[in-house]
């Protein structure tokens, strides 16, 4: 068993990857503080995080908000980062970052993932 597969093995929730379709530019940002980033794309998503392609890097721990401007009304969802790492060896500046949603938010958590999932099975 591959290293990937192990920890794939204890997550909580299986992911579910989202169509680059799904992610026109401009239409997801990350906000880390006072501060607005644009993703590059929602790579994955489950009901209890999100994993995203960012051009800024983050440590662990550091709390955000992913909103997504689809609609009428746009989708935010609040968590934190439980790791970082660059996409390629190459150094591109895209770093994979997973998110875990806040737990005390757990009605807004189940209604961006209904919604994104929706979306995204729509797009088929």
């Amino acid at each position: 068993m591959t290293r990937d597969a192990a920890s794939e093995d204890k997550r909580e929730y299986r992911r579910t990857p989202l169509k680059a379709s799904l992610l026109d530019a401009g239409k997801v940002t990350l906000h880390v503080g006072s501060q607005f980033h644009p993703l590059v794309r929602i790579v994955d998503l489950t009901p209890g995080g999100i994993g995203v392609h960012s051009p800024v890097a983050l440590k662990t721990g550091t709390a955000v908000e992913v909103t997504v401007a689809a609609g009428a009304s746009p989708l935010s969802v609040r968590g934190t980062a439980c790791w970082c790492k660059p996409v390629s060896r190459t150094g591109n500046g895209i770093y994979r970052i997973g998110i875990v949603f806040d737990k005390a938010h757990l009605t807004r958590n189940l209604h961006f993932f209904v919604t994104l999932s929706k979306i995204n099975i729509d797009l088929k």
